[in-house]
């Protein structure tokens, strides 16, 4: 995963086929109590619906923080590794 240049709360998630999909970031929080940080993403194609697929993802960040691992909370299994 990594986030647009020119827009920071733009996501592009590739799946195990090398699908891209574009997500919007909806907020990111880290716990002190687990350690961990989260993030909870939505499709940008459905920006200006009524109602979005919210998903909800532990996320660790390299370094530079241009690239992430994510794993999905509700079956943790890790989308993409860099």
């Amino acid at each position: 995963m990594s986030k647009q240049e020119n827009n920071e709360d733009m996501i592009t998630l590739i799946d195990e086929n090398g699908n891209e999909q574009l997500f919007k970031e909806l907020f990111t929080f880290d716990s002190d109590d687990y350690g961990k940080s989260y993030i909870f993403i939505y499709p940008a194609e459905q920006e200006n619906d009524d109602s979005v697929d919210i998903q909800a993802y532990i996320m660790k960040i390299t370094m530079d923080r241009t690239l992430f691992q994510l794993k999905m909370i509700r079956n943790g299994t890790w989308l993409k590794k860099y």
